[in-house]
């Protein structure tokens, strides 16, 4: 799981995130999704259902070299470990195991740490691993004021969500932050999908003045629409221009761009947006060419790498807001920012792009992060 900004600039400064892989069948594993997850829990037995927490503490660790069947045992050798609170008669495989029940013994109260964090109770019987609640409350310890600010910002918090599930991983609606359940994705990964929908919350709404974009404007077809309207305004102009005494109709498809415009108060709202917004929005419409080709993306694990994250912000203008939110807040902006320094070979205009990215990613993003 690591961190990437196209496959044109290799960020070989960013170093990978907590998920470092094992061997298993004499290939490298660097996360296993839910079918493999299933099919590996059924040979665990009645350990089958601890499956998924510890392999995230296994690839977490590295070093592990093992065949199925051996993970199949070993995971029932942490299990019973787990299960009888460190004691166990059962002779281990590899004593790294009695390592790894230790740590979960430790992490169960990380849900009941993580409540006490948020101030929601429900949290402390939320559906998520303890190594996943465990490595969120690192990161939002690391910014008391702002989930101060956040409390004050949100009406509540909610894991294992349906909703969430729906919308991909989580979605802030209607004030609440809801993530799905996860089970599947590394704890780094976890928290990084958790502070992305934070930057929903708080950054996107500080920027927008609490407005939510319509759709062509969140898309960016806006920005064609517009230079479609004076294309054809142009065109319009000259014949008008060339024949003075002929009467003006007026085009259907100028027409048409006009309705979509004035649809929901599209452009009054594109034309009411700060100037913080509009540099924000330009810098995104650079580096989401090419499908994202000169984003910033992060290889969260549960099978959502890189690639699809720089689609992902591409796609929605509101989703950028957020994914450059989580990467100021986790420290892979700035690193970002270092590498594209030392590129000659980037355009000038991608330069400039997360240039303007970073000073209103500092401007707002770090003030929120202060509590601001």
């Amino acid at each position: 799981m690591n961190a990437t900004g196209s496959d044109t600039i290799p960020l070989t400064a960013l170093q990978p995130v907590a998920q470092h892989g094992f061997v298993l069948d004499g290939k490298p594993v660097t996360e296993m999704g839910r079918t493999e997850l299933t099919e590996l829990g059924k040979k665990a037995k009645e350990f089958g259902g601890l499956t998924a927490q510890v392999v995230q503490y296994m690839i977490a660790d590295g070093g592990f070299a093992l065949d199925t069947g051996e993970l199949a045992a070993a995971i029932m050798q942490i299990g019973e470990l787990y299960q009888n609170k460190g004691q166990s008669v059962v002779a281990l495989t590899d004593p790294r195991y009695g390592d790894i029940a230790k740590r979960m013994l430790a992490d169960e109260d990380a849900r009941t740490d993580l409540a006490a964090t948020l101030g929601y109770s429900s949290v402390s019987k939320a559906n998520l691993h303890p190594a996943q609640a465990r490595a969120l409350n690192d990161v939002l310890k690391r910014f008391p004021k702002f989930v101060e600010r956040l409390k004050r910002s949100i009406k509540g918090v909610k894991f294992g969500s349906g909703t969430g599930k729906e919308f991909g991983g989580g979605v802030f609606k209607d004030g609440v932050i809801e993530i799905a359940s996860l089970e599947w994705t590394p704890a780094e990964g976890f928290a990084r999908i958790f502070v992305h929908e934070t930057g929903h919350a708080t950054f996107q709404r500080a920027l927008l003045k609490d407005v939510d974009l319509p759709g062509i404007v969140d898309s960016g077809a806006i920005v064609d629409l517009l230079a479609r309207r004076a294309a054809l305004e142009a065109t319009n102009n000259a014949v008008q221009a060339s024949s003075p005494g002929t009467v003006k109709q007026p085009h259907p498809e100028l027409v048409a761009i006009s309705r979509r415009l004035r649809e929901g108060g599209a452009l009054n709202m594109f034309n009411a947006m700060s100037d913080d917004a509009k540099a924000f929005y330009r810098a995104w419409g650079v580096l989401r060419r090419n499908g994202g080709e000169y984003m910033l993306g992060v290889d969260l694990g549960g099978g959502v790498d890189a690639a699809q994250r720089r689609k992902y912000q591409a796609g929605a203008f509101k989703e950028f807001c957020a994914e450059t939110f989580m990467l100021k807040a986790m420290g892979d902006l700035d690193s970002h920012l270092s590498v594209l320094r030392t590129r000659t070979d980037i355009p000038s205009e991608v330069h400039t792009a997360w240039k303007s990215v970073q000073k209103i990613q500092t401007k707002y993003g770090q003030a929120i992060l202060d509590g601001k």
